[in-house]
């Protein structure tokens, strides 16, 4: 028998990531503009830790990169030594980030170098899209449409593809407040995948009540 033992998901301490960005093109048939023409516009971390007593402590942190001096420096800060939790990350998320760091001759992010280019089965990064559709084999439709199938409460005022006209508008604060509360909806997406994953439902609902107790006492509507 082998005498390896593939590392196993981080999931005492994690980091929840979304990215908001804006694309220089848009498409007359209304698809999704190719990568290398998004710019990052804002990207939102949501930290969990559990302690040996079960208790969850959160922090979110939402890093505006046009009035950071080391935006990309800083979000592999917040996501270090963590488990990366994201909804597309793969796809989205973390090539945005990856091509332009490369464009600001930023090439130090060992934390996100590392969520990026994990194996496909690899257990740095949880892609919940890639988990729900089992890697592509099905049609997992959207964060949205997930989080209404099962429950999950988030707010609907604001979509992905308002991001552009919100910042043309200078509607900063409304962009970070969408993308807080989709960190939030991924959380609790994952909770729900992960008690399935492990059998373990206890667990995995003690982090959606905490974090909702957390979310009111913090004054957050996600």
């Amino acid at each position: 028998m082998s005498r390896y033992q593939p590392k196993q998901f981080e999931d005492r301490h994690l980091a929840v990531v979304d990215v908001e960005a804006i694309s220089a093109e848009q498409p007359d048939d209304g698809s999704c503009p190719p990568l290398p023409t998004f710019t990052p516009i804002l990207a939102s971390v949501l930290q969990a830790d559990r302690n040996g007593y079960g208790e969850w402590v959160f922090h979110l942190e939402t890093v505006r990169f046009a009035e950071h001096e080391r935006p990309y420096e800083k979000l592999d800060e917040l996501i270090r030594a963590r488990g990366l939790i994201s909804f597309n990350g793969s796809g989205f998320d973390l090539p945005v980030l990856m091509l332009n760091a490369q464009k600001e001759r930023c090439f130090k992010l060992p934390a996100l170098t590392a969520a990026a280019t994990q194996p496909k089965w690899g257990n740095i990064h949880y892609d919940l899209a890639q988990r729900c559709s089992y890697h592509g084999a099905a049609r997992v439709g959207t964060l949205e449409q997930l989080c209404d199938a099962l429950g999950i409460p988030a707010k609907l005022d604001v979509h992905g593809k308002d991001v552009a006209e919100l910042c043309g508008r200078g509607e900063i604060d409304r962009i970070e407040d969408y993308c807080s509360t989709d960190v939030a909806a991924t959380l609790m997406l994952y909770a729900h995948q992960r008690a399935m994953e492990t059998g373990d439902p206890l667990t995995h609902a003690s982090l959606i009540t905490q974090f909702a107790r957390w979310a009111q006492q913090d004054g957050r509507e996600c």
